[in-house]
């Protein structure tokens, strides 16, 4: 089943065209088809249908026509409609029905990606081969529609260019030369288009036509608009005149950027322009590398427009600086450059405070707290982000809540104030959702939902995931799913749901390829090496974590994951004593990151140094915890101070961590994004339970975790939960509960991993042969 829109409104099954009804009738599966599963409600449903003049029952007869839409386009009645919703709005399930638009979009969204102009060109291609006619051609379009039409237009006009662009970069001379002449016949004023066309003649040997079609183009311009042409375009008739050797076509490298014509302008008439003209043009040109992908060759182009200007000049001069640093900025974020981003972040900021421009304040504001590292204070971004937010002011509404989702960010994780940084996020959240921008909507959904990390609302966080799924398929932004991939997938596994994490991440894997999206790419290692722990596969953990070391470079965060799922490593194969000098270290350089504090103390009661221990533990939990950082690594905090605990037999310090794991009951202990899963955190509130002394409460909370685990298949799990229960059980009065203990612990003994060398395991058989 394909619903088309671009052309006449259409339903095509696998048995040919569909009857849609009459005009209204396709005019709302317009509608429907054009907004997806962002909705529209029914009154605005009813304002476009009768443009802003409905009558009398206009809204049941929208119902009654979403009723027969239904019959129409549900295939299978037992399935859920693909068109849902009520009062509140309508939404079309694009994720199950095919819809030309979303396949355009996505295919152009791919074509613009490719750095091979051979591959760009054929996507490109079949993306324009989905059109059928002007999109809605046959419905009586409203606002929104009219608005949408205009948009897909434009959409395929530059994908149209860009195609052409490409065959050019191919060597595709003369056959390109029809199709830009339909183009320009259609778009007369288009001077990209008429470059291509003039270009296209030059290297088809076709000389005098290129400079006769070029001067006709600038008579028209003159004599109909009164406009002459641009500096490109003359630079372009110079070129032409004197055979620069510039214009020749040169295959581009292999899998390297593509020689564009723009490109080529720009080297060949830079001797011309003045300084702010060329750092506008390397402006324009860093702005198109990074739509296509190409950041280090974006950050080149902004690199050149910044070594020609002289930003104390004047006003446009400034202006310029500041937008060349802030593609500066977007660039090496998007290359995994943190340290240079933050840099050019900052610089912009200067540049914006001496012209006065709150807007690109924000912008900076923005860049400088996109990745935040966890555990380091950086006081100069919170308070950049203070400073834009008083100039903005109230306007701005996108802009604010993207500078927002910044400070949630650098609560939660720089700060370690979690609270702070749900109540920050939740706030931006709204502000965005309220400015209707996608952009904003996308970072501050991803960003709230970061926020909650390390809290218990792994179901909030779930929910979330959905919206900004929607949103990425919708725009066709691979980064904005996979970031929704991303949440889903850790949510799914907190809440016990192992096979939809998987799923997650096989689709994460295919959403990431080929987008360029570090921080996608850097988990796929992460989460490989967990399910190996999980699955007791631990020979092939170590190479997984040397590979996300390699991803790594200066980002600290990176290494820190690494650092961590290497403690679980070693920990389950019983070595953490040779992490002991790195831990020792790592807490120093790391003051921040109270996990890291944790881990040291469980290596000195795993080497017998039980003082030592037994000092972190009281010191930590003197408040209640309360100074420890609510950040992505609190959960793990709370698992490996309960080991020390436990092991230490210190009833006090599990008294208070019983007071923050509560919350996460019937949850499973999913850490720091993906380093470990512990299995079910009841495990850990049986074990606390039975130090306090409260034996019901620790035999339901044991039974609980039983449960999750066996849910989960994971023998290394279950084996730990058998581990602790029987060893409960067996400290128990009753001599069948004694029993029972013994034959729990005898199983987790037998349990069999691929090396024989599990942490419980090993600690089950310990305790079974001395009985």
């Amino acid at each position: 089943m394909e619903i088309t829109i671009l052309g006449p409104v259409r339903v095509v099954s696998d048995d040919g065209p569909v009857s849609v009804g009459g005009l209204r009738q396709r005019t709302l599966l317009g509608l429907l088809s054009a907004v997806g599963e962002s909705g529209i409600s029914i009154f605005r449903l009813v304002e476009e249908i009768w443009a802003g003049s409905p009558p009398y029952g206009a809204e049941p007869t929208v119902r009654t026509y979403i009723t027969r839409l239904r019959k129409i386009i549900d295939a299978d009645p037992l399935e859920p409609s693909l068109i849902t919703g009520g009062r509140d709005g309508y939404r079309l399930d694009t994720t199950r029905v095919g819809v030309d638009r979303v396949r355009f979009e996505r295919l152009v969204s791919d074509g613009q990606r490719q750095s091979d102009p051979r591959r760009r060109a054929r996507i490109l291609e079949q993306a324009l081969a989905v059109w059928q006619g002007p999109a809605f051609s046959d419905t009586s379009p409203g606002a929104l529609l009219l608005a949408e039409a205009t948009r897909l237009d434009q959409l395929r006009l530059s994908a149209a260019e860009q195609m052409a662009r490409a065959e050019l970069d191919c060597g595709r001379h003369r056959e390109v030369i029809p199709a830009l002449e339909r183009l320009v016949n259609d778009q007369p004023w288009h001077e990209g288009l008429w470059s291509l066309l003039v270009l296209a003649l030059y290297r088809a040997k076709r000389q005098a036509e290129a400079l006769r079609t070029l001067q006709s183009f600038r008579d028209r311009l003159r004599q109909e608009l009164g406009l002459e042409p641009s500096r490109d375009l003359l630079a372009l008739e110079h070129d032409i005149l004197v055979q620069e050797s510039a214009l020749d076509w040169r295959p581009s490298l292999e899998g390297g950027p593509a020689i564009s014509v723009r490109s080529i302008s720009e080297e060949v008439s830079q001797r011309s322009l003045t300084r702010p003209q060329h750092a506008s043009q390397s402006l324009e040109s860093g702005r198109r590398a990074l739509a296509q992908g190409s950041y280090s060759q974006a950050v080149d182009r902004f690199a050149r427009g910044l070594a020609v200007l002289d930003s104390s000049q004047g006003l446009f001069e400034r202006q310029l600086a500041c937008d060349l640093l802030l593609g500066t900025a977007e660039a090496h974020l998007l290359d995994r450059n943190l340290e240079a981003a933050r840099n050019a972040a900052f610089a912009a900021a200067d540049v914006a405070r001496r012209m006065g421009s709150a807007a690109r304040l924000g912008q900076a504001a923005v860049w400088a707290t996109y990745v935040n590292t966890v555990g380091r204070v950086d006081p100069l971004a919170a308070g950049l982000c203070e400073e834009a937010l008083e100039a903005l002011g109230e306007s701005e509404p996108a802009l604010r809540a993207r500078v927002l989702a910044g400070v949630a960010d650098y609560q939660g994780f720089g700060l370690g104030e979690g609270r702070d940084a749900i109540v920050t996020s939740r706030q931006a959240l709204r502000l965005a959702q309220d400015s209707g921008d996608d952009v904003a909507i996308g970072r501050c959904l991803f960003v709230h939902a970061e926020a909650l990390g390390w809290s218990e609302s792994a179901a909030e966080r779930l929910l979330l995931a959905e919206p900004l799924l929607r949103l990425g398929r919708r725009t066709g932004d691979r980064r904005l799913e996979a970031d929704g991939l991303h949440v889903r997938a850790l949510a799914r596994l907190a809440l016990g749901d192992l096979q939809g994490f998987d799923a997650d991440r096989a689709n994460l894997e295919r959403t990431a390829e080929g987008t360029g999206y570090w921080y996608a790419e850097i988990f796929l290692p992460l989460w490989r090496a967990m399910r190996y722990m999980m699955e007791g596969q631990l020979e092939a953990v170590e190479p997984l974590v040397h590979e996300l070391l390699a991803r790594a470079t200066d980002e600290p965060n990176i290494q820190n994951l690494a650092a961590g799922q290497l403690f679980f490593i070693k920990w389950e194969q019983g070595e953490l004593n040779q992490l002991l000098p790195v831990l020792t270290q790592i807490t120093t350089s790391e003051p921040g990151v109270p996990a890291f504090v944790a881990g040291l103390a469980l290596a000195c009661v795993e080497t017998g140094d039980t003082g030592e221990a037994t000092r972190m533990l009281e010191a930590v939990t003197a408040d209640g915890l309360e100074g420890v950082a609510r950040d992505l690594t609190w959960t793990t905090t709370l698992c490996l101070w309960t080991e020390v605990a436990v092991a230490l037999g210190h009833r006090h310090a599990a008294g208070v961590l019983l007071r923050h794991l509560g919350g996460y009951s019937r949850q499973v202990a999913v850490l720091a994004k993906g380093i470990a899963c512990l299995g079910s955190f009841d495990r850990y509130l049986g074990m606390l339970h039975g130090l306090t002394g409260d034996e019901e409460a620790a035999r339901e909370s044991f039974e609980v975790a039983l449960q999750i685990d066996r849910r989960l298949r994971s023998t290394p799990l279950l084996a730990r939960t058998q581990l602790e229960y029987g060893r409960f059980l067996a400290r128990s009065g009753s001599a069948a509960d004694r029993e029972l203990g013994w034959q729990l612990l005898a199983e987790a003994g037998s349990a069999v991993d691929h090396q024989g060398r599990g942490y419980a395991i090993r600690a089950a058989r310990a305790a079974v042969s001395t009985r």
